[in-house]
């Protein structure tokens, strides 16, 4: 805060004051090592440390700097400031406008570079984290997942994101870098399959729909009587149905376009841990959870219902089909993953998955990976067709969530305790070996 920076050799103790006149908060040496670059009180500064007596480079911003980085090539260097903006240039000519990344609603206090040095990322005071590919100058995705996101869904074109924020639902463009807050006591469970409309819920039992170019022109559905209250509701199958998990334990499937009733299952026992989840057709649910150590497909054409075997050591806590509906995986609460298939209900095989309790997964788009998340443990990821474990990553609060982009260009996952759930991205491409 003094303004002065000191510049010590470690083997020697040597030390070298560096011409500074402002307060100082961040500090990055490039990855050669030769520059310095330091950010403070409306400016960043950058010192050739071998030239001697050469005046720096000064670059001036509006506001105070919180950060500074060399990308790991050493070819660009950002700064992240209280305007909500981070800025990259390239070293070659700093002379030149640097690039500017927008997108933040409030101060940004961290920014880093991925490690090949494509991808700039963002955290800002709000909370709120921002990835942008600077090959395009452009952002990539937009992350602020408010305090509960509930169970985060995607548009079908990846430009949409809906997620909840204790008792009301956000919409976020992704492209425009907006988010709109729907009406209080109303949640955003998911967006229809075309991409049009919003599909919403209350608390009460009455659902809704916007449209997603204007979600602010809300249509209410009649209420329909329900057996029990609810204990949530969710979105499944890409937004073909709207499922409520009743306290009682009955799972109740609803049109989301007028809110009726369609079909009523038997659910997980009352009150306790479960997974609800639906086939992109929509043709299927699976349903697993305490008080069954089953998972049972119900075939909503048919209604006919049939158990999965084996049973589970515990429960299941986790399910996801994958977008072909060939494979359906189910995470255990003592950690396994079991994968079926899904058209004769054969064992595929039974993954080690995690230590504990596989709280999510998630198959990518196109089939080729299996997603998984530890609570509070690690993310794995399993390469589909010989269902080896290609990548893992330790995540000390690993959360509930998991979402692929439906591009397959990344993978969204939440992290930290129910209440307080914040989200991270996992860019493609992914180990396939």
């Amino acid at each position: 805060l003094s303004g002065r920076l000191i510049l010590m050799e470690v083997a020697t103790g040597a030390t070298r004051d560096l011409p500074t006149s402002a307060p100082v908060w961040a500090l990055s040496f490039s990855p050669d090592g030769k520059r310095l670059a330091a950010g403070g009180n409306r400016s960043a500064t950058i010192w050739d440390l071998d030239a001697g007596s050469t005046l720096p480079i000064v670059l001036p911003h509006e506001l105070n700097i919180w950060m500074t980085a060399f990308s790991p090539d050493g070819t660009h260097f950002l700064t992240a400031s209280s305007d909500r903006r981070v800025r990259v240039w390239n070293t070659a000519d700093f002379s030149a406008s640097p690039v500017s990344l927008t997108g933040h609603q409030s101060e940004v206090w961290c920014a880093a570079f991925s490690p090949d040095g494509k991808t700039v990322f963002g955290g800002g005071k709000g909370g709120d984290l921002l990835a942008w590919d600077i090959t395009q100058s452009e952002t990539a995705r937009d992350f602020y997942l408010h305090d509960q996101p509930f169970v985060p869904s995607f548009s079908p074109d990846g430009r949409y994101l809906v997620t909840n924020h204790g008792d009301h639902g956000h919409l976020h463009d992704l492209t425009e870098h907006d988010r709109q807050p729907m009406r209080k006591g109303l949640l955003a469970l998911g967006i229809s399959p075309d991409g049009t409309t919003l599909r919403l819920a209350d608390w009460s039992g009455r659902t809704a729909s916007a449209p997603v170019a204007d979600p602010q022109q809300i249509t209410f559905h009649d209420r329909v009587p329900l057996p029990a209250p609810v204990h949530h509701s969710l979105s499944i199958a890409d937004g073909r149905w709207i499922v409520r998990v009743l306290d009682n334990g009955t799972v109740v499937v609803l049109d989301p376009a007028d809110g009726r009733i369609v079909h009523q299952l038997e659910g997980p026992r009352p009150g306790m841990r479960h997974t609800v989840e639906g086939s992109a057709d929509g043709r299927l649910i699976a349903i697993g959870g305490d008080g069954s150590r089953e998972m049972t497909l119900h075939d909503l054409r048919t209604g006919k219902a049939r158990t999965l075997a084996p049973a589970s050591s515990y429960y299941y806590v986790a399910s996801a089909f994958s977008r072909d509906g060939m494979y359906l995986a189910a995470g255990d609460l003592s950690g396994p993953i079991q994968i079926w298939n899904v058209s004769d209900g054969s064992l595929v095989v039974t993954l080690p998955g995690h230590p504990e309790e596989t709280s999510a997964v998630a198959f990518s788009p196109d089939g080729r990976t299996l997603a998984s998340m530890g609570f509070h443990q690690d993310l794995k990821l399993w390469h589909a067709a010989t269902w080896r474990e290609v990548h893992s990553a330790n995540i000390a609060d690993a959360g509930f969530h998991l979402r692929f982009s439906p591009n397959g260009d990344g993978l969204l996952f939440t992290t930290g305790r129910t209440g307080n759930e914040r989200a991270e991205w996992l860019p493609a491409p992914w180990p396939q070996q």
